[in-house]
């Protein structure tokens, strides 16, 4: 993220760098290493932007400190500029559909000298994706499920075409009820959201579930998915994050709209449950 650092701040920083790096990295590695849990966080390192003023525009000593670099996306391109006349080597990955996040995985193999890694990453998720494909594919097209996936209530936004949001539902045999909109985040009013009837609801907002639980959104309670009671809560950082667990979100999808077609657990199931039910009273 961009910010600020005087000089006297930029100098006591740089002088840890290397040594928060290191660390940085080995917990990243870790974290991958066990596969029981991910970092929902990155060590700032380093501040880039207006403090290479402060540190008089000598990134060469720090440049091997800097784990993350992040930035508003109206001043991105601003900010690749000035690290790309510095002499860095600067790639931006913003994917946007599945075929994009295979695209980045493989990218990202190639950028840090891991492509049988990366392959295995892009490989492993292909084979889930391939199986819920499978599994959903006698679906007839007049029997499966609408779907609206609630980006944010107020105002109501959703899933359009080309994000990988409308591609898991897709992919789970779910029709997205915005996949016609028009950009992939788009806003969607309430007259089109009744029209078209969803009979599942998707959201990572607990107050959504509660809400629509309790019947305190009462526009909506006409709706097919509030009457049968098919809210879905969904884990956010499984869903919103363009990555290797977006898979998860698409077996979470799947087996919520055809609970029949996927066996699951039964403890996993029961834990789940419970989890729902927590959400939805508390």
């Amino acid at each position: 993220s961009l910010s600020r650092l005087n000089s006297k701040e930029s100098s006591s920083r740089v002088s840890t760098l290397k040594q928060e790096s290191q660390d940085y990295f080995n917990l990243t590695i870790k974290a991958c290493n066990n596969s029981l849990t991910y970092l929902d966080y990155s060590v700032t390192l380093v501040e880039v932007g207006n403090s290479l003023e402060a540190t008089g525009g000598n990134v060469n000593s720090m440049v091997d400190a800097i784990a993350q670099f992040e930035s508003a996306q109206n001043s991105i391109g601003d900010s690749i500029d000035k690290l790309a006349s510095l002499g860095l080597n600067v790639t931006l990955i913003a994917p946007s559909t599945l075929d994009e996040i295979y695209e980045a995985i493989q990218l990202m193999g190639r950028i840090t000298n891991r492509q049988s890694q990366a392959q295995a990453v892009m490989m492993s998720m292909q084979t889930r994706v391939e199986a819920v494909q499978k599994a959903v594919s006698k679906i007839p097209k007049r029997r499966r499920l609408r779907v609206f996936y609630e980006l944010w209530p107020d105002p109501l936004r959703s899933a359009g075409p080309g994000s990988f949001i409308h591609d898991l539902i897709e992919l789970a045999g779910g029709v997205n009820i915005a996949g016609d909109a028009k950009g992939l985040w788009p806003l969607f009013n309430l007259e089109t959201l009744l029209e078209r009837d969803p009979q599942v609801i998707l959201t990572t907002r607990k107050e959504s579930l509660q809400e629509l639980k309790a019947g305190r959104r009462q526009s909506w309670s006409g709706l097919t998915a509030v009457k049968t009671g098919r809210i879905v809560l969904l884990d956010a950082d499984e869903i919103s994050r363009p990555g290797p667990r977006l898979v998860q979100a698409l077996e979470a999808i799947a087996q919520s709209l055809y609970p029949t077609l996927f066996r699951v657990d039964e403890k996993e199931s029961r834990s789940d449950a419970e989890r729902n039910h927590h959400e939805s009273t508390h």
